[in-house]
């Protein structure tokens, strides 16, 4: 989860590397369950920014407020950068 490029407050700069699991539909809405990643949960936006086309994030999805589950392994210059 990260927030769109502009936006403030204290949690902005961070991004929370997870897995979303125990999904079930219940009529019109999406039930699920957000499991941060025990050793790398949380990581740097910058350093996401930096290798965000290697990751599948579009220029458009850094400035809109959206949902989008991206399928692949972090790359390991990336969890190098976790967040303190």
């Amino acid at each position: 989860m990260m927030y769109e490029v502009g936006a403030g407050g204290p949690h902005a700069r961070v991004v929370r590397h997870s897995r979303i699991r125990n999904i079930v539909r219940r009529g019109h809405e999406l039930a699920f369950t957000f499991e941060p990643d025990p050793k790398h949960a949380f990581l740097d936006r910058s350093a996401v920014l930096r290798i965000a086309d290697r990751l599948g994030i579009q220029q458009f999805e850094q400035h809109r407020t959206h949902w989008a589950i991206k399928d692949g392994d972090i790359p390991a210059e990336l969890i190098a950068t976790k967040h303190r």
